[in-house]
């Protein structure tokens, strides 16, 4: 795509930023959420569904490993402790497999400790502590 055709996408969907846009076509942009709370989960949903994007939720780390693997995910957002397989093992799963899908955890805890050292070390892209679990 020429950086005139991307210019002119740009300029044309301004209020709606979080699609990605290929030619004249917009994509939006899907995204896996696997948190086991529900609330939460439903919360991150509402919140990115209002921004435009495609998500899929699921509760466990087993369901989020699975998925992961068969759809094109854009981006994987993960509680660290999620029940059947946590966080960090669904993403060295996903590593293990050559899976490059950009993943942001979301964790109770909001301090720097052994958890967001792990989290970096597995090859997150993102850590962020969820205030609605602080």
């Amino acid at each position: 795509m020429t950086r005139l055709a991307v210019e002119a996408n740009e300029r044309l969907f301004t209020t709606a930023p979080s699609p990605v846009v290929l030619g004249f076509i917009l994509f939006p942009m899907r995204i896996l959420v696997a948190e086991d709370e529900k609330k939460i989960a439903r919360l991150v949903r509402k919140g990115l569904a209002e921004q435009g994007y495609t998500v899929d939720v699921c509760h466990r780390g087993d369901d989020a490993l699975a998925m992961a693997s068969t759809e094109p995910y854009d981006a994987v957002i993960l509680d660290i402790m999620l029940p059947g397989r946590d966080g960090l093992s669904v993403l060295r799963m996903l590593r293990e497999k050559k899976m490059a899908v950009p993943v942001m955890f979301l964790t109770a805890r909001g301090e720097v400790s052994a958890r967001w050292t792990s989290c970096w070390r597995a090859s997150a892209h993102c850590c962020a502590a969820s205030p609605a679990k602080n």
